[in-house]
């Protein structure tokens, strides 16, 4: 077995509108987002967390938490010279967990050979963050994006419902969020929009449909808010943008 040392294990509550100021430790420290919604900041990255995530924080490195809803997390800090994976991650199945808080339970009640317990969840949960980081999760993540890009791009004149596919990546929405606007620079819902309004612009240059026709054959509930979005988008109307792009 591996050598780790539990330094302190803590379960804390946060209410809205807590914020907790830059701190940093010597020792690698997990803080598991049990439920709740909001902010941290580790080594000047920020990450959205919400329920069933948790950060693995490498030591002397600087993190702060803004709580935007009620919070319940745990904290586990641990001395080894063993190297963790470290970054921001989800817990969908919640393994993580129910290893963390076997290991909270163990030490607060302290049953008959606690010690050697805590030991043993301590090398399982070392083994569970490795296989969570191994071959090329980061990779896979990338390419399920990939795929989840793709399928916005073709299917942008029907409903999409952005909670299934976060689903898909095995991601919270808050987290889906963040991490598609990391890689494209656009919410999902601003990419979605974009993508209508590029399909309306196709149309709008080549067909002699209706606005209303366009509207929905671009995903749009109707013609005024086809209007509306696009204008807002591109300064022009539908009918300022036809007559612009067909020469007239």
């Amino acid at each position: 077995m591996k050598d780790f040392q539990l330094i302190t294990t803590v379960v804390c509550n946060h209410k809205s509108g807590t914020n907790v100021p830059m701190e940093k430790h010597e020792q690698y420290e997990l803080i598991y987002y049990r439920y709740g919604r909001g902010i941290t900041l580790i080594g000047g990255r920020e990450h959205p967390f919400s329920s069933n995530t948790f950060a693995l924080i490498p030591p002397d490195t600087w993190h702060d938490e803004r709580h935007q809803a009620d919070c319940e997390l745990i904290f586990v800090r641990i001395q080894t010279k063993e190297r963790f994976p470290t970054g921001f991650f989800t817990d969908s199945q919640e393994i993580i967990y129910r290893i963390v808080k076997t290991i909270y339970d163990e030490t607060i009640l302290q049953y008959a050979s606690y010690k050697e317990m805590i030991d043993f969840k301590l090398n399982e949960l070392f083994i569970a963050l490795k296989r969570l980081d191994s071959s090329g999760q980061t990779r896979k993540q990338g390419k399920n994006l990939e795929y989840i890009i793709n399928y916005i791009s073709d299917n942008y004149h029907g409903k999409i419902l952005f909670k299934d596919l976060a689903r898909q990546l095995n991601f919270s929405y808050d987290y889906f969020q963040h991490y598609f606007k990391e890689i494209t620079g656009l919410s999902p819902q601003q990419f979605l929009i974009h993508r209508r309004i590029e399909a309306a612009e196709d149309m709008l240059a080549k067909d002699v449909c209706s606005c209303t026709d366009i509207a929905y054959r671009c995903g749009f509930s109707n013609s005024a808010q086809f209007s509306a979005i696009f204008k807002r988008e591109t300064g022009l109307s539908p009918q300022q943008y036809r007559k612009t792009a067909q020469g007239g």
